[in-house]
C-alpha cells in the first residue's frame, strides 16, 4: 500500500470546516494537522462535500486532489460504503482506491438519498456539513460526528473490542491466561498482566485447538520486546506481537502515546528495544468476522458463467460472491456487503487480478493456509478457503 495514503485515516468532519481555500485548486480547502496534510472538496458556500485521509506530504496530497478532480464527474465512481454500522458516501479512482469520503449516515437509505441528490444536482452540493438551507435535506439523517472517524481498534476485523477480553476466569494461572468462547461462536484468549489488565488479546478461531496453537507462540515470545511492532495512529498505538516467522499472534489494546511507562507486564512506547515500524491493519487470522465459513459459499447458482461466479445473499442478509473452480469447489470467497454497489466494486477487482499469481499472499496457521487476493494497491479483495499444507 502507498505509505502516503493510509486506510481510515480520516479526521472528524468538523476538522475540515472553515479552512482556507486553495488558490491552486478551486473548490478545495487544504490544511495540515499533526504532521499530516489534508484536503476537503467543498461547495460554493464552503460546506464539506468530501474529506480526505491524511497524506505524509503536501505533494502527495495534491496528487489526491487531482485524482478527485479527475473522477468526481463520473457517476460510476461514487458509491455508499458501510463501516462499522455507519454509512458513508465515497469516491473511488479507476483502480478502486477510495480517494474521499463524506461524513457518516445512520442508514444506507439516507446515504443513498444524499448521493442521489448530489448526482442529480449537476453542481457541487455538500454531502455533510454545516446546517444550511442547501444541505439540511442531505444531512438530516447523518450520524453523530464522532462516528465520522474509526479508531484503530474499531477497524480490526478479527479482534473483539478490548472490553470483551476483560475479566474472564484465568485458566492458566502460571501465565495468567484466560480462555473463552464468545457469543459469536469463536474461541479467544487473553493474557493479563500482574494487575489484571489485558496485555495481549487474540483474534477469533473456529476451534479451541487452533486458538491454543496460536497461544503457544504468544507464551513463547510475549516477554521478548524485540518481537513486537508498533501500530501507530495519531496519538494512539497498539503493540503487535509476532512469532519467529513474522506472523502476527496477538496484539495489545489501544493505548495513548502520552501514557507514562508502567511495569509489571505493561507494554510501553518508551521501551527502547521495541520496533516502531508501522504495520498494516489487514487481517491475518484463519477466522474472519466479515467472511462466512467456507461451507456457506458452496453450491450457489452461477450468475457469471464466463468467470464461474455466483452472487448470493447470506443468512445475515449481507451480499456475497463466490468464485468456483471448474470442479465446483470454492476458489475465492468475498466478505459481506450491505449494498450491491459495494459488492460489485470488489468483484471487479477480483476478476481483474484473480488469474495473476503475483497478486496473492499466503496466511499460514500451523499446517493450514489461506490464499489472499489483493488488488493493485495491496487491498485485500477476496480469499480462499482454508486448506491443509502438504
Amino acid at each position: 500500500m502507498n505509505n502516503n495514503y493510509k486506510e481510515d485515516d480520516y479526521l472528524k468532519t468538523s476538522h475540515y470546516e472553515d479552512k482556507a481555500r486553495s488558490e491552486e485548486h478551486p473548490n478545495f480547502s487544504v490544511f495540515s494537522q499533526d504532521g499530516q496534510s489534508y484536503f476537503a472538496l467543498t461547495d460554493e458556500a464552503g460546506n464539506i462535500v468530501l474529506r480526505s485521509e491524511g497524506y505524509a506530504t503536501e505533494s502527495s496530497r495534491n496528487k489526491g486532489i487531482e485524482s478527485v478532480k479527475n473522477n468526481k464527474d463520473d457517476k460510476t465512481k461514487w458509491s455508499v460504503a458501510e463501516r462499522m454500522g455507519y454509512f458513508f458516501i465515497v469516491l473511488k479512482a479507476g483502480n478502486h482506491q477510495e480517494i474521499g469520503r463524506s461524513g457518516s449516515y445512520k442508514s444506507s437509505e439516507e446515504a443513498e438519498s444524499a448521493l442521489s441528490s448530489y448526482l442529480s444536482a449537476g453542481r457541487l452540493v455538500a454531502l455533510h456539513g454545516s446546517p444550511t438551507t442547501t444541505v439540511n435535506n442531505l444531512t438530516a439523517g447523518r450520524a453523530d460526528s464522532h462516528n465520522d472517524i474509526l479508531k484503530s481498534e474499531d477497524k480490526e476485523d478479527d479482534y473483539l473490542p478490548c472490553k470483551e477480553y476483560k475479566g474472564h476466569p484465568v485458566n492458566d494461572k502460571v501465565n495468567n491466561v484466560a480462555l473463552f468462547k464468545h457469543d459469536n461462536g469463536q474461541y479467544y484468549f487473553a493474557l493479563y498482566n500482574s494487575e489484571g489488565d489485558v496485555k495481549i488479546r487474540s483474534e477469533g478461531f473456529e476451534t479451541a485447538k487452533n486458538r491454543d496453537q496460536e497461544l503457544s507462540g504468544v507464551l513463547k515470545y510475549h516477554n521478548d520486546d524485540s518481537m513486537y511492532n508498533k501500530l501507530q495512529k495519531g496519538k494512539y498505538y497498539m503493540m503487535v506481537l509476532r512469532n519467529d516467522e513474522g506472523t502476527e499472534v496477538g496484539r495489545s489494546c489501544l493505548l495513548k502515546e502520552e501514557a507514562s511507562p508502567k511495569e509489571n507486564g505493561h507494554i510501553t512506547p518508551e521501551s527502547k528495544v521495541i520496533s516502531t515500524k508501522v504495520v498494516s491493519t489487514r487481517r491475518v487470522s484463519v477466522t474472519e468476522d466479515d467472511y462466512m465459513k467456507c461451507e456457506a459459499y458452496k453450491g450457489h447458482t452461477v450468475t457469471d458463467t464466463k468467470n464461474n461466479i455466483a452472487l448470493f445473499t447470506g443468512e445475515d442478509n449481507q451480499l456475497y460472491f463466490a468464485v468456483y473452480n471448474t470442479d465446483g469447489t470454492v476458489r475465492l470467497r468475498s466478505e459481506g456487503f450491505k449494498t450491491e454497489a459495494g459488492r460489485d466494486n470488489e468483484l471487479q477487482a477480483v476478476i481483474e487480478h484473480m488469474d495473476n499469481p503475483s497478486m496473492y499472499s499466503t496466511i499460514k496457521k500451523g499446517k493450514y493456509s489461506i490464499k489472499v487476493l489483493k488488488d493493485s494497491i495491496d487491498r485485500e479483495v477476496a480469499r480462499s478457503c482454508m486448506y491443509l499444507e502438504e
